[in-house]
C-alpha cells in the first residue's frame, strides 16, 4: 500500500470511530438517565452469540429501556431498544438505538445504527439481533411491528456535496468519500431485494406471532442466543436458571463497566 493509500485508509477508519461516537451519545444520555431516576425501567434482553462474515466474532447486548405512561410524547413512545456489540477483545464496535411506538393497531420503530468499522459484518450481525428483539416484541405486544430504516447518510453526503462547492477542506473530501463508500453498502442493505428485506419505502414487518414461542412473554429468561452469521437463525439459546441473579449481574456489569467505556468513546 502507498502512503497516500495508507493515509487515505487511517483516515477513514478515523472517521468511522467519530461518526460512531457522535451516534453512540444518544444512547450513552439514555442509560445514564434511566440509571438515575428508575432502574426497574432497563430491562436486560439476551446476549447474541454470532460469527460475522468476515469471521469476527461478536458479542451483542440487548437492553429495553421501558417508557413510563406518564412520561409519553404524543407519538407514544413507550419502549427503547439498545444492543451494543464487542468483539474478542472486549472492545465496543457498533450499536443499533431503536425507539418503539404504539399506534392505534399496529408499533411503529425507527432509530439508527453505527458502527466504529465497516465491511466486516458488524452492521448485518446487529440487524440480526435487532429483528429477533422486534420479532419476539410483535409477539409479545399482540400487534404487528413497522420498523423503517432512515438514510441519514445520503442527507449527510449532499449536505457535503454542497458545501465541497465553495470549499477545499481535505477533512470535507475525505468524509464525502467516506459517505460514498458507506452509501452503497447501505444500498446493498436495505434496498428492495438487499439482504435485510426491506422494501421500496425502507420498511420491514415483523408479524404478531402468539404461538411461535413462549419464551416471547417473558425475553428476560434467556441468557444467550446464537444466531447464523448469513440467515440470522437461531441456531440455539441459553436459559437463565435465576434471573433476579443474572439482572443484579447484568445491571452491575452496566453501571461498572459498559457505561463507563462508552462514556469514554462519547468523550
Amino acid at each position: 500500500m502507498s502512503n497516500g493509500a495508507e493515509m487515505q485508509a487511517r483516515s477513514y477508519e478515523h472517521l468511522q470511530r467519530v461518526e460512531h461516537a457522535r451516534y453512540l451519545k444518544p444512547t450513552h444520555s439514555l442509560l445514564q438517565s434511566a440509571l438515575g431516576q428508575d432502574e426497574g425501567r432497563i430491562r436486560f434482553g439476551p446476549t447474541y452469540l454470532i460469527t460475522t462474515s468476515h469471521l469476527e466474532a461478536l458479542s451483542i447486548d440487548a437492553l429495553l429501556i421501558n417508557i413510563p405512561p406518564e412520561e409519553m410524547t404524543t407519538f407514544k413512545h413507550y419502549k427503547t431498544i439498545v444492543l451494543i456489540a464487542r468483539n474478542v477483545a472486549d472492545d465496543i464496535v457498533g450499536h443499533r438505538f431503536s425507539k418503539l411506538h404504539i399506534m392505534d393497531d399496529y408499533i411503529a420503530s425507527n432509530g439508527h445504527i453505527a458502527t466504529a468499522q465497516r465491511g466486516i459484518g458488524i452492521a448485518t450481525s446487529l440487524e440480526f439481533a435487532h429483528f429477533d428483539l422486534l420479532s419476539r416484541e410483535a409477539s409479545r405486544v399482540g400487534k404487528d411491528i413497522f420498523h423503517n430504516i432512515g438514510n441519514d447518510n445520503q442527507s449527510e453526503k449532499q449536505k457535503l456535496q454542497e458545501r465541497l462547492v465553495s470549499s477545499s477542506e481535505p477533512e470535507d473530501q475525505n468524509l464525502l468519500n467516506s459517505k460514498m463508500l458507506e452509501q452503497v453498502r447501505w444500498r446493498s442493505l436495505y434496498l428492495p431485494h438487499g439482504k435485510l428485506g426491506f422494501d421500496e419505502f425502507g420498511t420491514k414487518r415483523f408479524r404478531c406471532v402468539p404461538s411461535m414461542n413462549p419464551e416471547y412473554e417473558n425475553i428476560e429468561t434467556i441468557a444467550e442466543i446464537e444466531l447464523d452469521s448469513l440467515s440470522g437463525t437461531i441456531h440455539g439459546s441459553k436459559p437463565i436458571p435465576n434471573p433476579a441473579e443474572h439482572r443484579a449481574q447484568r445491571l452491575q456489569y452496566l453501571k461498572q463497566n459498559l457505561l463507563p467505556r462508552i462514556a469514554a468513546i462519547v468523550g
